[in-house]
């Protein structure tokens, strides 16, 4: 299973893909319909072998144009415990 990985807003600006599940958390949607998502076209993805990345300027943009900042934490000390 893949581990959702949060970012922060510093960390999102430097990244240049994220995982699917994270892109998910991100735009507060579900791992599932994110997939479906990219399946449908509705995210774009480059695929990395078998995996599935979503360009982190797209995450960026769409949270920008909607404002939904949710997704993100503000600091890394408001990140959940490691499992």
């Amino acid at each position: 299973m893949t581990q959702i990985k949060y970012y922060t807003r510093e960390q999102l600006d430097r990244a240049v893909t994220v995982s699917v599940p994270s892109a998910a958390y991100l735009l507060n949607i579900g791992r599932s319909t994110a997939y479906r998502y990219c399946d449908l076209g509705i995210i774009p993805f480059i695929r990395i072998g078998n995996r599935k990345v979503v360009p982190a300027e797209w995450i960026r943009n769409v949270v920008s144009a909607t404002g939904d900042t949710s997704g993100l934490r503000a600091t890394p000390a408001e990140l959940p415990p490691a499992a």
